[in-house]
């Protein structure tokens, strides 16, 4: 049995605004050793995965109106693939808050009426064993970023994340075939 890789659904909220595109890219996250030792991270373009190897999803987000988009109006919302656990701490983006959702059942078409089912990292309770214990990075099931300044007309941004596959069986990758 094998699966395929595949582009997560990343949505854009921006009420009011021109126009947002998003692109999305996974990359497979090698690591490598330099000759002086130094551990690299290096992405390359995805063939065949397996469990256990790591995944790089970058969302690039740009303003194709002509005018700017108001700071704090673009929330993109992104949940995990299927046979992933997210990798904690990496989420980023630069100009972003970014939440995270645990249990997987939130509206992801309402932009921020929907923030209640979000929290930072630190705040989240995982609900697996009903004991009130922080979150742990395996139960998160969404990340949502909102890009706090304006973005003018023709300009990008981009957020990111990393996963670790879970699947039993090799993972061929035929999106990008």
């Amino acid at each position: 049995m094998s699966a395929v890789v595949f582009l997560t659904t990343a949505l854009v909220a921006a009420p009011g605004l021109g126009e947002v595109r998003l692109d999305t890219v996974v990359h497979l996250v090698q690591t490598v050793v330099g000759e002086a030792g130094q551990i690299q991270h290096k992405m390359v373009d995805l063939d065949l995965v397996a469990p256990g190897d790591e995944l790089r999803y970058t969302i690039r987000f740009t303003n194709t109106g002509l005018v700017a988009v108001d700071g704090g109006a673009i929330v993109i919302t992104n949940p995990l693939p299927d046979s992933t656990e997210y990798m904690h701490g990496s989420a980023g983006g630069g100009g972003t808050r970014i939440l995270f959702a645990t249990d997987g059942e939130w509206p992801v078409d309402e932009g921020l009426e929907s923030a209640a089912a979000f929290a930072p990292f630190a705040a989240l309770v995982g609900n697996d064993d009903g004991a009130g214990r922080p979150a742990i990075a395996p139960v998160v099931r969404a990340i949502r970023w909102i890009y706090e300044p304006p973005l003018p007309p023709g300009a990008s941004g981009e957020v990111w994340f990393h996963v670790r596959l879970l699947a039993a069986e090799p993972i061929f990758n035929s999106v990008f075939e």
